[in-house]
């Protein structure tokens, strides 16, 4: 709640304002007063009018004020002393309020401008208690006014403004806004006590390059040498600021410590929430180009950022550079939002080729605002991994869980596969997933130049028996799940606790068979987790039929009939 809100509950329900109200009508609005005077809230207003005691009015109007000027006003508060006299309990020997210099740093004639200002009222206990509440609200008269008077100053306009949420993020071709230049910005060095501030005004002028990353980021670590290097080349004209969320004591550490970065003495902002929300983006290393006009040039990854583009763009050059435009990978990609609002999107699919550097890597669920699938979105991965990441989910629809081993390439040439693709596609309602499966691999199979699909074929394989009328090795459904097949080490006992039997197949796939063609396919019918301790080897398949032994189950080699993903050329 602003600050004249509160001094209109003062004005508006106590009596003995009311003769005042013309003398400060032109400095705070009476429509927002009596406005402000319905938003507040019942305790406060409660507490503000059943006071009797003088002393609790004051002290109760200095709290007020201080509490809403400070979300008002970016600036330093008034400091009050108040003394009670020994006359009486409800009185007040010595009111002092004292205010002065703002938080927000000023130019040297505005900072001798600003000099503290003191207020002494000797005595009150005297007075009326009228006269106290009067006194006590021309007060905070004044203290409003002297701080609007340093606020006016554009350094603390600039601070003020950029106190707010509403910040509209900039995009490419946009100019730096006056009060973004001006915003003190945390920045800590490696080897450095402490931290300090700067502002982007102290390389106004030069190109600024703002690198954003995070110390788990690893290619945003990777980058950092090269751009340090590049800041040594271009020290007249370039300016590399490293920036990062993370608090500066983890930031210093991590750049004291880390074996790439601890001998390049590199500083960085620190602390960061307004340059995010001035360039946002959603994925890191994320580099914004500002140029020498303070014009907002390009959003890149750092491997942009090399001696030739930056020589280009310093000489006002076109530079045919990459950008990098983040996309919110869990909505409809590439879908503005204002289109959804007067229009129903029944479906909505995009296949993209090559990488898309706004968007992560791999699968991302589209939700609606219930939360609810609505559709996948599958960003900057191989055509072969979209494969197998669809061949994955279908056949787990049939309760089988895939591996490459399930997978057949019919084409000598296989270097279509490794080209990077973003799909997404999207429905209005989606009740079963595995319908947006079929319906991407379609989709895939149209476009790509390349034909997945599950077809039933003879293969020789091992088969997996039951020979027992009952298992005697389920688990409870209740029990703790365990699976150490992909943490053992040869020799080792793995362990399958709670887990399906299907579990049991793709462990001994991956950890007896994982070196050769060979592939266990389960035959049991056993419905259930199971709980199975086995000392196995690599390639060991005697030793594998011995342990399997005492569980009943049996392994045969066979010729059967089984699903396999099979991947051609479409002109095939």
């Amino acid at each position: 709640m602003k600050v004249y809100d509160f001094i209109g509950t003062l004005l508006f329900k106590n009596k003995l304002f009311k003769h005042i109200r013309q003398k400060v009508s032109h400095i705070f609005p009476l429509k927002r007063l009596e406005r402000g005077f319905k938003n507040v809230n019942a305790n406060m207003r409660k507490r503000l009018l059943l006071m009797s005691d003088e002393l609790s009015m004051v002290s109760s109007l200095v709290a007020f004020a201080r509490r809403f000027l400070r979300s008002a006003l970016s600036t330093s508060l008034p400091s009050v002393e108040m003394t009670r006299g020994k006359v009486g309990l409800g009185s007040l020997d010595r009111l002092e309020v004292t205010f002065g210099k703002p938080a927000v740093p000023h130019s040297a004639k505005a900072r001798r401008a600003l000099k503290p200002y003191s207020l002494h009222l000797i005595p009150l206990n005297y007075l009326k208690p009228y006269t106290i509440y009067l006194t006590a609200l021309n007060v905070l008269f004044c203290v409003c006014l002297a701080h609007a008077r340093q606020s006016s100053s554009p350094e603390a306009a600039h601070g003020v403004a950029l106190s707010t949420d509403s910040i509209k993020p900039l995009q490419i071709g946009d100019t730096i806004p006056e009060a973004l230049w001006h915003m003190p910005l945390q920045t800590v060095k490696a080897g450095q006590e402490g931290s300090t501030t700067v502002k982007l005004n102290d390389y106004r002028g030069k190109l600024i390059i703002l690198d954003f990353w995070a110390t788990w980021c690893t290619a945003c670590v990777a980058a950092m040498p090269d751009l340090h290097q590049l800041q040594a080349k271009f020290e007249t004209e370039l300016k590399v600021l490293s920036v990062t969320y993370e608090p500066s004591d983890k930031a210093r550490q991590f750049l004291e410590n880390n074996k790439l970065l601890q001998d390049l003495n590199i500083g960085s902002i620190t602390d960061d929430n307004m340059l995010k929300k001035y360039f946002y983006h959603k994925l890191i290393p994320h580099c914004v180009w500002i140029d020498q006009k303070g014009v907002v040039r390009a959003t890149t990854r750092p491997d942009a950022v090399n001696a030739i583009n930056v020589s280009r763009i310093i000489d006002n050059q076109i530079v045919g550079l990459k950008m990098k435009r983040d996309v919110d990978a869990a909505k409809p990609l590439f879908l503005k939002g204002d289109l959804l609002v007067s229009n129903k999107v029944k479906h909505h699919s995009i296949f993209i080729e090559e990488t898309y550097l706004g968007l992560p890597v791999g699968p991302k669920i589209h939700r609606d605002n219930n939360g609810a699938a609505v559709g996948l979105a599958l960003c900057n991965t191989p055509l072969l991994g979209i494969y197998d990441y669809l061949a994955r989910k279908l056949f787990a629809g049939k309760g089988i869980l895939y591996s490459s081993k399930d997978r057949y390439i019919a084409a000598r040439d296989t270097l279509g596969l490794g080209m990077v693709y973003t799909i997404s596609l999207s429905a209005d309602t989606v009740a079963d997933m595995n319908r947006v499966y079929k319906n991407m691999l379609n989709e895939v199979n149209r476009y790509s130049g390349w034909k997945g699909m599950i077809e039933k074929r003879k293969r020789s394989c091992y088969v997996l028996r039951h020979i027992a009328e009952e298992p005697s090795f389920l688990s409870g459904t209740d029990s703790l799940k365990m699976n150490t097949f992909f943490k053992s080490i040869p020799g080792d006992a793995v362990r399958l606790k709670g887990y399906p039997i299907k579990y049991l197949v793709a462990g001994i796939n991956s950890f007896v068979f994982g070196r050769s063609d060979d592939l266990l396919v389960d035959a049991t019918g056993i419905e259930g987790p199971v709980d199975l301790t086995l000392q196995l080897e690599p390639d060991n398949v005697e030793r594998l039929i011995t342990q399997l032994k005492r569980y009943n189950l049996t392994v045969t080699k066979e010729e059967i009939e089984t699903d396999v993903f099979v991947i051609r050329k479409s002109d095939l």
